[in-house]
């Protein structure tokens, strides 16, 4: 996590975001939930170069294993550090109007072992009404560490897992696409899905 941090900061100039599943960890547990699958981060779009990928693929320790949707929106990608921990970046658009900044995720489940149409999830980052503008981030200590959270982390959690966010889930019993609070699905994907996933 610190080797991944440093990369953003020093060759790209953004400050890494815990989010999702790791910023609850550390609010939760001062630490990392031991059932996790991996480390959720977000970068804000705005801070994010066209070129990210290709720049970020020189780094050797970390492999970029796929990508779901584009830079324009939605945008997760997904990286092995040393080939065994799994890294999510997560794409933080911050539209002026509407209900508030969110993140967004393509997605191509499937429907009894066979894929159904792709859909764009949306999950609602902060409402308007927690939302600040421009968004306040500030510094957290984790396993003796500089990370960034949001400075309402508290009410960023309890919009993703609800009011009972300190009970404790295992992690293969949790599907994003219905457990999370804040998600909505605003669209089918018309266009050739292979511009939309990367695996590698």
């Amino acid at each position: 996590m610190r080797e991944f941090r440093d990369i953003f900061m020093e060759e790209f100039g953004i400050l890494p975001i815990l989010e999702s599943g790791t910023l609850l960890g550390w609010y939760r547990e001062c630490g990392i939930i031991p059932h996790t699958k991996d480390i959720d981060f977000i970068a804000r779009k705005s801070d994010l170069p066209k070129d990210f990928m290709q720049k970020f693929a020189k780094f050797g320790n970390f492999t970029i294993a796929r990508r779901l949707g584009t830079i324009e929106e939605p945008l997760i990608i997904s990286f092995y550090a040393n080939k065994k921990v799994g890294i999510d970046l997560w794409i933080l658009y911050e539209p002026k109007t509407g209900p508030g900044p969110y993140i967004a995720i393509a997605a191509q489940q499937k429907l009894k072992n066979k894929p159904v149409t792709p859909s764009i999830y949306k999950f609602q980052y902060m409402s308007s009404i927690i939302a600040s503008f421009p968004l306040e981030f500030c510094s957290a200590d984790l396993f003796g560490a500089i990370f960034w959270v949001p400075c309402n982390s508290l009410d960023v959690l309890r919009q993703e897992y609800g009011d009972f966010w300190y009970k404790d889930h295992l992690s293969k019993d949790y599907v994003w696409y219905k457990d999370a609070k804040n998600i909505i699905e605003i669209q089918k994907i018309q266009e050739n899905p292979k511009d939309y996933f990367y695996n590698v």
